[in-house]
């Protein structure tokens, strides 16, 4: 046994004394402690490559992201309308429905100022750049050039249209229940 071998097999048998280790399990253990860490190292050190600006951009351009935005514009202005249908069931005037109107306009208009690609193409930038390895957004990119990945963009502006409407057709039974599980418990509170 060498020095190392003989100080590591003291060390172990001081850290673990109640677990008897020969010499040779030691040097065993201290073999697959190096083997991991060298992994976990070399892991480590090897970071995926960063997404290039260019490519990012042409994911945008592809996936037609600035698209995709107008196109959830399009489909509020309907829902906002179903939306207000919806909670004031009764016969608006004249006047009430211009003003509604007038601020539906206002509102939309500050959704589309704070939601425009201008405003959102940096951050969506940013977000893919955290997200996505060089790897990864090549692979989008030729996905989105597929016949499959371009009917995906052409059909995701409807499935996020009939997924906002699903969504707001499950909103009302979901108040009713949220409002009745609040009244049971004025109830209760009231009891006591």
């Amino acid at each position: 046994m060498t020095p190392t071998t003989s100080s590591l097999h003291t060390e172990v048998q001081r850290v673990l004394p109640h677990h008897p280790i020969s010499p040779g399990d030691s040097m065993l253990a201290l073999n697959r402690l190096l083997c991991a860490a060298a992994l976990v190292l070399a892991a480590h050190g090897v970071q995926a490559a960063e997404p290039s600006e260019a490519s990012l951009e042409t994911l945008m351009v592809v996936s037609r992201a600035e698209r995709n935005i107008d196109a959830v514009f399009s489909a509020m202005q309907p829902m906002l309308k179903r939306m207000r249908t919806e909670m004031m069931p009764g016969t608006l005037s004249a006047e009430e429905e211009k003003r509604l109107d007038a601020m539906e306009a206002k509102m939309l208009g500050v959704i589309r100022d704070e939601l425009s690609w201008a405003k959102l193409k940096p951050l969506t930038m940013q977000i893919y750049r955290e997200s996505f390895t060089q790897s990864e957004v090549d692979g989008l990119i030729a996905f989105y050039q597929t016949p499959a990945g371009q009917a995906f963009i052409e059909k995701m502006p409807l499935v996020m249209q009939k997924s906002m409407m699903m969504t707001q057709s499950r909103m009302k039974p979901m108040m009713e229940r949220i409002q009745q599980i609040a009244q049971e418990a004025a109830a209760e509170g009231g009891k006591k």
